[in-house]
Order: structure tokens, then sequence, then C-alpha cells
């Protein structure tokens, strides 16, 4: 992914966890960041197809997202959006949970992480702490996440799920996608 992805930027990742891909494209439609993505694999044995497409504004703060497809626990079919006030709704239903979330975790792709990262715009050395509205694809509800980013280098940052006792080191490209996320994913 290049440094100004206005015109449309793709990037194809291969999990390292289980059998599995995902390609992602990103681009500026004028008034708004998309990010559309598939991931296909191998999840619990069974095979799995999920869609996605975000909406941020151009400060990167997620608006709406649509997550569709299948997993073996069934069909997935979620429409999820943030109001100007703050509130969360997943197809239409309120979740206070996570009210006040700036940022979006679709927990199937980094592509997500791209989100918090360029919002935040850390410069090397800069730590930030955030609450994140994150899709658990353990039960696909959304629930407050707290994550943090401390900006490495130019092309590394480390991130923290405390809540989930999780620390990984991202190495990502100009743009802020990732390009490797250890044990999960990397570039293709």
């Amino acid at each position: 992914m290049h440094a100004d992805a206005r015109n449309g930027q793709s990037i194809l990742w291969r999990r390292l966890d289980a059998p599995g891909h995902e390609a992602c494209f990103v681009r500026w439609t004028g008034a708004n960041w998309l990010i559309e993505g598939a991931a296909v694999g191998r999840d619990r044995g069974a095979a799995s197809m999920l869609n996605y497409a975000l909406v941020c504004d151009h400060n990167w703060m997620a608006r709406k997202a649509a997550v569709s497809g299948w997993t073996p626990e069934g069909e997935i079919d979620l429409a999820i959006d943030r109001d100007t006030s703050g509130t969360w709704r997943v197809n239409g239903i309120a979740v206070p949970e996570v009210d006040g979330a700036l940022d979006l975790d679709l927990g199937f792709t980094p592509a997500t992480n791209t989100l918090a990262i360029r919002r935040l715009g850390l410069d090397v050395g800069e730590s930030a702490d955030i609450a994140a509205a994150w899709l658990d694809v353990s039960d696909w509800m959304m629930k407050p996440l707290a994550q943090g980013y401390d900006r490495l280098d130019e092309d590394h940052y480390r991130y923290r799920s405390p809540g989930n006792d999780y620390e990984a080191r991202l190495e990502t490209d100009p743009f802020g996608m990732v390009t490797a996320y250890p044990g999960l994913w990397v570039q293709a």
C-alpha cells in the first residue's frame, strides 16, 4: 500500500494461525475513507467467508460498518453504526457498553488496526491508550476493548490489549496498514 490511498490501494494478507487469506481495498471517496475487504479461510475445521465495508470520516473515526458472510456458527449479517453523539448500534439496537468509543475493531481482520493508527497519528516514541468498540468473533457481540499503541519506529507499533493479556509488535507500511501481525497475519 502506498502512502496516499486517495486513488485506491489494495493489500493481500495470508493467515498464519489457520489456512486463509484476506484482500482489502482502501480509498478516499471525496467525503469519507472506505475500507472494503473479504476474508476466506478455515476456522475450527470448517470453511468461512466474511465480507466487510467500513466508512470513516476524514479523521479516521469509524462511522459505520457492514459485516456479512458465514462461519462455522452460521450466517453473519451485521450493520454497525455510530451516531454523532457516540452511540453505537448493531442492526439498529444500541450497545451502551461501547458508547463513546472512537475506534472500531472488527476482531477478524488486521484492517481495523489502520483506523486507530491513522486517527492517532503518533510520532516515534509516542503512545496512546484507547477504548475500542470491538466485534468479538467468539460470540459476534460488540464489547469495549482497552487498547494501546506505542510507536516504536517508522514501521513498527507495539499493540496492547491489556484485558486480553495480549501484546504484539505490528509492522506497518508508510500508509499505516499492518503488513505483519505476529502469529496471525502477514502481507502476501
